[in-house]
């Protein structure tokens, strides 16, 4: 069970502007879903290191809620932050800015 958030959908949706609407309104970026995962885990997820736009909407995406104040050193149920599963992907820009 996901029991995703609305920061999450518009993360997975690639929807900066929602985002930013979502914050504002007073959504933590540090909710986590059923499994732990924050906004910034799936930000990570979304990133393609294959497709320059991918990468390009998903620095845009975690610059916000580095901007909110995410919490960089949040685990999901496996243990793994935002960070560890960058450095999987060898996303090693984002990796760089997301290290708790």
């Amino acid at each position: 069970n996901w029991k995703a958030t609305c920061l999450h959908e518009a993360v997975w949706w690639k929807q900066p502007k929602n985002l930013k609407y979502f914050i504002q309104k007073g959504l933590s970026s540090n909710t986590v879903d059923g499994n732990g995962h924050s906004p910034l885990h799936w930000a990570i997820w979304g990133a393609n290191p294959n497709n320059e736009d991918s990468l390009k909407t998903a620095k845009v995406l975690i610059n916000i809620l580095l901007q909110d104040g995410v919490n960089k050193s949040l685990k999901n149920q496996g243990g793994k932050t935002a960070y560890d599963l960058a450095v999987e992907k060898e996303l090693k820009e984002i990796a760089a800015t997301i290290k708790p």
